[in-house]
């Protein structure tokens, strides 16, 4: 299935204004939708659509391993197997945890290669076996046997870059509401053309009505219960953690309150 026009785009430069890279996502959605007016087009063989995709996982692990040298996670995840305890077992999972929050919304650039090639591709889809290691092994298995091959199918992928594109605009360091507002728009544009044509457009509007105000509670409840679990981590993590330490005592001597003094001079 392929995606409605200009939808892509949208979905590229909403991407690029929730994790500010507005002005590479408005290059990438302009190439991606250029495609659709312009007559240029290449005859990719499966050998070159393996070789993009490559080219795209070499991608991933070189920019996981850049963010997590960025995130400083190779000093903070020593420090932890040097000295493990509770500061630097946090210290080395705010590592981990930027480190995966930065690939994540890098995914539209690192896999935009891949997508522009089918774009730009004479097919309208990429073969099935670049990106299933199923069929691949079934192939190579009957070149191997001399058997006949299994029948070619080709794929879009359009969705689920929109998908992908989706994934990566949620890590974002706002903390108002227009990513689920803007979110909401886009997947109505999405289910559009897909809409069952059995019921009635007031009857699919409605279901989907439904379906925005039961997300946006979820989303809301969602987001107490993390501040919720989020005062109480410390103190979980403190009695949690095994072994004691000389340099530290815990007490109850109840709340802390103010301290009373007096203003005269005494000596």
């Amino acid at each position: 299935m392929k995606t409605p026009p200009l939808l892509l785009g949208a979905a590229l430069l909403f991407w690029g204004w929730q994790t500010g890279h507005l002005a590479e996502s408005a290059v990438m959605a302009a190439m991606l939708e250029g495609a659709q007016w312009s007559k240029a087009r290449w005859d990719f063989t499966d050998q070159d659509f393996r070789r993009i995709w490559t080219y795209c996982a070499l991608l991933l692990l070189g920019s996981a391993l850049y963010a997590f040298t960025a995130s400083g996670g190779p000093a903070d995840t020593r420090g932890f197997f040097q000295n493990p305890n509770f500061i630097t077992e946090r210290n080395a999972g705010n590592a981990s945890a930027r480190t995966i929050a930065a690939l994540l919304r890098w995914l539209p650039m690192i896999f935009f290669l891949f997508v522009a090639a089918e774009a730009f591709s004479s097919r309208g889809g990429i073969p099935l076996e670049t990106i299933s290691v199923i069929m691949r092994l079934r192939w190579q298995k009957a070149r191997r046997l001399g058997r006949p091959l299994p029948a070619m199918r080709t794929v879009n992928i359009s969705y689920p870059y929109f998908m992908l594109c989706l994934l990566a605009a949620s890590f974002h360091s706002s903390e108002n509401e227009t990513f689920f507002w803007g979110v909401c728009p886009l997947v109505v544009w999405a289910l559009w053309p897909h809409r069952s044509r059995r019921y009635s457009l007031a009857v699919w509007a409605g279901a989907l009505a439904v379906a925005i105000v039961l997300a946006y509670s979820g989303q809301r409840g969602m987001g107490r219960i993390y501040r919720l679990f989020d005062n109480y981590s410390a103190g979980w993590f403190s009695r949690s953690s095994g072994g004691a330490d000389a340099r530290e005592s815990k007490t109850a001597l109840g709340q802390i309150g103010r301290l009373k003094g007096s203003s005269k001079i005494v000596i």
